[in-house]
């Protein structure tokens, strides 16, 4: 498939916005993406119950539906990444 003239021109397509980028697309082994979301209060505010209890009944026989107990808040916002 051929790419379209004026997007093969920068001068055209103008810079990189984060919009153009999807979170999916960050590689958190190689940036720091986590780190930096980790400082969010938003973001720790959403992965409280994530970090602390929870995941109860041990032996989880039949829990496929579940979400995944986390004990770490950032192996938490990996995952969802």
């Amino acid at each position: 498939m051929a790419v379209p003239a004026p997007l093969c021109d920068v001068r055209q397509v103008g810079p990189v916005r984060r919009s153009d980028l999807p979170l999916s697309a960050v590689d958190f082994h190689v940036s720091e993406v986590v780190t930096h979301l980790m400082e969010r209060p938003e973001v720790q505010a959403a992965l409280a119950p994530a970090g602390g209890g929870g995941g109860g009944g041990g032996g989880g026989g039949g829990g496929s539906t579940a979400a995944p107990a986390f004990t770490d808040p950032e192996d938490a916002l990996k995952s969802a990444m």
